[in-house]
């Protein structure tokens, strides 16, 4: 409800952080979340109450087919894909949490997203720093998938000992990431 709460502010041409409703005014449940949530929640308000749950379930199926993709271009092996999918698309824990109208689940396609540009297109790191960027914008956690990034960018280890030549491109890419992800932060 803080969520259809703050759509709802937003609809009225009020901050989502105004603390407008009972539940937004309380310490316990206030809206602390990224102002996009309640923008992209606002059809909850001109079009059902279930449009979060449904948004939200949508982006866990669209984190499977990501996953999909990930790991059949690392496994050749089709029941360890067949077997991680079920464990991703059937897990209680993961659809319980989409259905109840939670982000977490956009967060997770947008990570899932980010690995994939990293490592099948490692040539686009303004790409991955922009998306990893606004997974931590939406949640903080995903700060902590910036080290191993820096460090496919970086090349081999230890990454010091590359030639200059060949050290120059992966520096200039880790700027790259780096000030992308700050920028969509």
């Amino acid at each position: 409800q803080v969520f259809t709460d703050s759509a709802e502010s937003v609809t009225l041409g009020i901050s989502p952080f105004a603390g407008r409703t009972a539940l937004l005014n309380a310490d316990a449940t206030k809206f602390r979340y990224t102002p996009f949530l309640a923008f992209i929640l606002v059809p909850n308000i001109w079009l059902h109450k279930a449009w979060g749950k449904l948004f939200f379930s949508v982006f866990d199926i669209l984190a499977g087919v990501v996953l999909r993709n990930w790991l059949e271009r690392f496994s050749s092996d089709s029941m360890t894909v067949r077997l991680s999918l079920c464990l991703w698309l059937f897990n209680p824990f993961c659809f319980t949490i989409s259905t109840r109208g939670s982000g977490e689940s956009l967060v997770i396609f947008v990570v899932y997203c980010t690995f994939w540009v990293a490592y099948c297109q490692p040539s686009r790191p303004g790409l991955v720093g922009l998306l990893l960027g606004f997974a931590i914008h939406w949640r903080v956690y995903p700060v902590i998938f910036g080290l191993p990034i820096l460090l496919r960018f970086l090349g081999p280890w230890p990454f010091w000992k590359q030639p200059l030549a060949q050290l120059l491109p992966r520096l200039k890419m880790v700027v790259v990431f780096g000030l992308s992800t700050v920028a969509s932060f």
